[in-house]
């Protein structure tokens, strides 16, 4: 049964449905996002390097999560690493 069958009536408020700019801002948001968690990864690498935390520090949970996130991405090695930059910038492909 629609909700119009009900009794009820569906009203669009003006400024409260998405419009592109709002959409544009989410996808820019969410790519920060991604961009950002990589950022963390490595902080937490230099951290654990430099034993300044240990993968023992964090919650059981955190530390599954981090283990199988360092895992997905050494098995992503050879292949991001065709897609390097050398030292002049040029791509290697």
């Amino acid at each position: 049964m629609k909700d119009a069958d009900k009794g009820h009536s569906i009203v669009k408020l003006a400024g409260l449905t998405p419009d592109a700019e709002t959409q544009s801002g989410r996808v820019d948001f969410t790519r920060s996002d991604m961009e950002m968690i990589r950022v963390y990864e490595d902080l937490m690498d230099i951290l654990m390097a430099k034993r300044i935390i240990l993968l023992t520090d964090f919650p059981q949970a955190a530390q599954e999560k981090i283990v199988k996130r360092k895992k997905l991405r050494s098995s992503l090695a050879p292949i991001t690493g065709m897609f390097a930059v050398d030292e002049e910038g040029v791509g290697l492909i």
